[in-house]
């Protein structure tokens, strides 16, 4: 029997010298589709590739994203990037059940890291829909976690139709019966602080609930007189030196508490954590600004392909 992937590549290099003439255009989008359905019927890596073994299908499948990922941009090439998003549906359609853990843990880190074509051509949400629950490992829910940071909302919290569903079905996939999950309207480092303050005195419970909910109503960088005012009042019902090593504290648990590097402090943390550094910095002290430098760097650190962990608590610490 021939190599599996030696078979995958000759299918690929037939991709690479049969699509020059792929359909592109047509008068209306029927004749179009009817036009690139004859082409995909014809084409004889397209039928080649139907007729494979199931150990081809899935060697052609865990070498897309390179392929993909070494074409440039130009017309030839997104003729060539079409042909193999095509391939890969028929992969994902007639290869074998389950995917094999070293093909989806391969996809999953090849698309985490690519920037380019694989991008735009890997048809990531129907390879999602292909997965199960019970053929996660610890190693694939790793990298599902760091992709899962990747699709998340915008600092602002909004998020496309598209990207929320790739992000639902992430989730899915790597959610353990039993796990945990933050409370609505929380986040990571928000979850930590609000757990903490349920074991504390009823009290002061309620002084901490008043300062957090002042520390979200700040939407603009830099507070108000007014604003500050009243952070003052409230940290100093609390007692200025023991609020101020609370604050410390839950700024020292970092943006992302618990996450993976590739995760942006989402909204639910960050309004809270803008507010809580401006009370920090009521104080004009050694350990006031330590701390919220400290939490300024973890703030602006760049995620590849992503941005600043969080730019506006960021730019509220500088």
């Amino acid at each position: 029997m021939l190599d599996p992937n030696k078979q995958a590549l000759g299918i690929y290099e037939m991709i690479c010298t049969t699509s020059d003439d792929r359909p592109n255009s047509g008068k209306t989008l029927d004749e179009l589709l009817g036009r690139l359905k004859k082409w995909q019927e014809a084409n004889p890596a397209l039928t080649i590739l139907k007729e494979s073994e199931p150990a081809v299908l899935s060697a052609f499948l865990s070498e897309s994203i390179v392929w993909l990922n070494s074409q440039r941009m130009e017309l030839i090439h997104f003729r060539i990037c079409d042909t193999v998003h095509d391939g890969i549906v028929i992969a994902l359609l007639r290869g074998p059940r389950p995917l094999e853990d070293e093909v989806v843990l391969r996809i999953l880190s090849e698309f985490r890291n690519s920037t380019s074509m694989a991008r735009l051509y890997f048809p990531f949400q129907p390879f999602l829909g292909v997965l199960t629950r019970e053929q996660v490992t610890e190693e694939i829910r790793s990298e599902l976690q760091r992709l899962h940071a990747q699709f998340s909302p915008s600092p602002t919290g909004k998020i496309d139709e598209r990207t929320q569903k790739i992000r639902s079905l992430i989730c899915d996939l790597m959610h353990r019966e039993g796990e945990k999950q933050p409370d609505p309207g929380r986040g990571p480092w928000s979850q930590i602080v609000f757990d903490e303050l349920q074991e504390k005195e009823p009290i002061t419970q309620a002084a901490w609930f008043g300062v957090l909910e002042h520390c979200k109503s700040l939407q603009q960088t830099s507070p108000s007189t007014k604003w500050k005012k009243r952070a003052a009042d409230l940290v100093t019902a609390l007692g200025k030196a023991q609020a101020a090593s609370t604050m410390w504290r839950w700024l020292a648990l970092g943006p992302t508490p618990g996450q993976p590097s590739e995760a942006r402090s989402p909204i639910e943390d960050s309004d809270y954590q803008k507010g809580i550094v401006w009370c920090v910095a009521l104080d004009s002290n050694r350990e006031s600004a330590v701390a919220i430098a400290d939490f300024g760097f973890a703030c602006l650190r760049k995620i590849r392909m992503v941005g600043a962990v969080s730019q506006k608590v960021g730019f509220a610490c500088v």
